[in-house]
């Protein structure tokens, strides 16, 4: 009985001569080569996303700037007032003056392109009788005996104080304990005034809100 091998398309160097000497023609396998993969989904979204500007914060810039006629921010308080980093806050305001909504003026504040003409236009912070340049008393939290809008110098905070809450001559009905020292700076004596507002007034002193 005859047995009929079948043998492996690659072969040893020494079992390719003996197969030359008997006269067997050797033809070597092709080579399988797995095919590439494209990127995955989320590798095209992490592409996009790098591409594709922040939709979400252009949209609050903008509202913000709409909701606060008269808003002027240097680029350290633009950081400071929406938490973003140097290179993404330059690249988000670049895209509204690209786009003719803001531009950026000799003082390297950014403001509305349609309020350029400054002399006719009043901040609302001024209307609403707030001062943003106004010095804001620092105080510990012992201390706080009237009304107000504060923020916590270390945390960024906001504690809205009515006189319902405070005793006089003392200090407020809310308490605070803490290992560390806590310093507030008192925002407006009214403690009502708007979250933008409050948030405009801390960057205004330094202070990186947090509400």
């Amino acid at each position: 009985m005859t047995l009929s091998l079948q043998l492996p398309s690659i072969l040893a160097p020494s079992s390719q001569a003996k197969a030359l000497e008997a006269g067997t023609a050797v033809v070597p396998a092709p080579l399988r080569t797995q095919p590439r993969e494209g990127p995955s989904v989320a590798e095209k979204a992490a592409a996009s996303s790098c591409l594709l500007p922040n939709t979400q914060l252009l949209d609050r810039i903008r509202g913000e700037y709409l909701e606060m006629p008269g808003l002027k921010l240097t680029l350290a308080q633009a950081q400071r007032l929406w938490q973003l980093g140097e290179e993404e806050c330059l690249e988000l305001l670049g895209m509204l003056v690209d786009a003719k909504f803001l531009c950026r003026r000799s003082d390297g504040r950014y403001a509305r392109v349609s309020e350029l003409d400054v002399s006719t236009r009043r901040p609302s912070l001024m209307k609403a009788g707030i001062d943003p340049h106004a010095p804001r008393p620092e105080l510990s939290w012992e201390d706080v005996d009237e009304p107000g809008a504060y923020v916590e110098m270390g945390t960024g905070d906001l504690y809205r104080i009515p006189k319902e809450a405070l005793i006089p001559s003392g200090s407020p009905v809310i308490r605070k304990e803490s290992s560390g020292a806590s310093r507030l700076a008192q925002l407006s004596k009214n403690p009502f005034i708007t979250t933008l507002q409050a948030r405009l007034l801390a960057c205004e002193h330094n202070i990186e809100p947090n509400f």
